[in-house]
């Protein structure tokens, strides 16, 4: 049960780690230094599909990821059905929450033949979440009279910061600065500060484990060199034509990169291709195509800003840097999904706001290995069979 659960942290670290502004974190090339390739797009596809992806990341990866933004909505359905004398059903769900979230840290893996040798250290700068949750619910059955009935309300404060997590020849190290509270209407269900805690728990992996971690990321890099060779062609797919000119292909010298951006307008039209095909195929109705037509419209309305940048970086025909980045702002979205009738009511409400400051990560196949704790530093380190804040997941 204790490896289990620290393969599980590790897991949950490897999703959550994020980094430094890509600006200050990262020197990736400027793609106004290349020049765009005139492709067609089965060239495009061939070119992707026969880079050399063998032993991509046997000199350590690193995966940065930076998120700051804010949220605030609420939603509310209804849905109410009478069966006549026999049978009623009623259901009702609402929720609120405001949300802010900012982190910054940084993850390098190290995979080697040897278990000894295996590296992973994730640094936490920052990892704040803090905001409030409410919702309610109902639901009432007749026949046999059943009603359910729950109201909650969640404050949440975490903050964790200059904290890392290390696996350095198979054992596992933990150093937690910050606080993590969850508080309800009747009491506290968690409220932890970590003021430098620094724990050790030995023998993390044993070899069979480690191999299925190897294999598993062999398996993620395998799925992009696994195309059937004998693809489609696609320049006679007049359908994908719009896809076309959405990914560009750059050069410089031995360098290329592979680049797909959406602005705004273009979200914009993206969503208005995608309607009409779901009109057409689900929405007979009129005044139900109205009403999709309308809440299309104000979906459209709200998004202020929806940006995004996606490139693979290429030296050699060898993978060498992946980033995304992302922005976005939607501001007072509302709309409303009703198909009640005279036998039922079934609505859906959403108001809200979202904004992402910055949202991205960057993927380097060729990094530098960080400065690790010394090995003096490690020594004073507390050995315990599981770290002590592990019981927290289960709350």
């Amino acid at each position: 049960m204790r490896k289990i659960l620290l393969i599980l942290m590790v897991s949950f670290l490897t999703l959550l780690v994020a980094c430094e502004d890509m600006d200050n974190n990262h020197e990736l090339p400027n793609i106004d230094d290349f020049s765009e390739m005139e492709l067609t797009l089965g060239e495009k596809v061939d070119f992707f599909v026969n880079l050399d992806l063998d032993n991509t990341y046997e000199n350590g990866f690193s995966f940065n990821q930076y998120f700051k933004g804010n949220l605030d909505f609420n939603t509310s359905s209804r849905q109410e059905y009478d069966y006549g004398d026999e049978f009623s059903y009623y259901r009702s769900e609402d929720a609120t929450a405001t949300l802010n979230f900012d982190y910054d840290t940084v993850l390098y893996v190290d995979i080697k033949d040897s278990l000894d040798d295996f590296l992973i250290y994730a640094a936490i700068n920052k990892l704040m979440l803090s905001g409030l949750v409410e919702n309610s619910y109902e639901e009432y059955h007749d026949f046999d009279e059943e009603t359910h009935q729950e109201n909650g309300k969640h404050t949440i404060d975490l903050n964790l910061n200059d904290s890392f997590f290390l696996i350095l020849e198979n054992d596992a190290y933990f150093k937690l600065n910050g606080v993590m509270k969850v508080s309800d209407d009747d009491n506290n269900i968690v409220d932890e500060t970590f003021d430098n805690v620094k724990e050790k728990v030995e023998g993390v992996f044993q070899l069979e484990e480690y191999q299925d971690f190897k294999e598993g990321l062999d398996d993620a890099f395998d799925m992009f060199g696994g195309f059937d060779e004998e693809m489609p062609d696609f320049d006679d797919l007049e359908d994908l034509g719009e896809f076309n000119d959405l990914v560009k292909v750059y050069k410089k010298g031995n360098e290329h990169i592979i680049n797909m951006k959406l602005t705004t307008s273009a979200v914009h039209s993206y969503i208005d291709l995608v309607a009409d095909q779901f009109a057409g195929f689900f929405i007979n109705d009129m005044d139900d195509f109205e009403e999709f037509e309308t809440m299309i419209q104000n979906i459209k309305n709200s998004i202020k800003k929806m940006e995004f940048d996606f490139n693979i970086y290429v030296k050699d025909n060898r993978l060498s840097k992946v980033s995304f980045d992302v922005k976005l702002t939607v501001d007072n979205l509302d709309f409303e999904f009703d198909q009640s009738d005279e036998y039922r009511e079934d609505y859906y409400s959403l108001e809200g706001s979202f904004k992402l400051e910055k949202f991205g990560f960057v993927v380097d196949f060729n990094a530098t290995s960080p400065n690790l704790p010394t090995a003096a530093e490690l020594a004073v380190y507390e050995v315990v069979d599981e770290p002590s804040f592990g019981g927290l997941f289960n709350q």
